[in-house]
């Protein structure tokens, strides 16, 4: 009778482990992969599957397959300086991140950057209905549709 129910209970923990059991992949990302920087500073993962990966040297998105680095340029078209510190999205196709204290914008459908009017960006945080940006002085509520409204300051001692 022992024997049956260690035998049972061996079925059992056999089963559950190989039912439970799941072949991962892990891809371990480098410079020599594309990314523009190893040190990380935020990661998001975006509707389509991409992970965008903020680093000391701009922001990365990585499909899976290839890593496509954005770093500031002279021109308007891209990011506006090197260091990402927060990086947040919608369902809507908008990549929402802090980039050297500004609120930028990346529209996943037209490829396009566009920095939003606020300036001493620390955090974006994705509520339910809004997004709220924290600046070194100020508490700021961002709609869906990119309108920003003033919501609170924040008193220094």
């Amino acid at each position: 009778m022992k024997i049956r129910k260690l035998f049972f209970l061996f079925l059992i923990i056999f089963s559950a482990q190989t039912l439970f059991a799941q072949d991962i992949k892990f891809d371990h990302l480098t410079t020599q992969n594309g990314l523009s920087q190893l040190s990380i500073t935020s990661i998001y993962q975006d509707e389509t599957g991409s992970i965008w990966i903020g680093t000391r040297e701009g922001i990365n998105r990585y499909d899976g397959y290839n890593i496509k680095s954005f770093l500031p340029l002279k021109n308007d078209l891209t990011i506006p300086g090197n260091i990402i510190s927060t990086i947040v999205g919608d369902q809507n196709g908008n990549i929402y991140f802090a980039c050297d204290g500004k609120l930028v914008n990346f529209n996943l459908k037209l490829e396009r950057f566009t920095t939003l009017n606020i300036e001493n960006v620390i955090s974006i945080v994705k509520g339910n209905r809004f997004f709220w940006i924290l600046t070194n002085e100020s508490i700021y509520q961002m709609s869906l549709n990119q309108k920003i409204t003033f919501y609170s300051s924040i008193k220094k001692n």
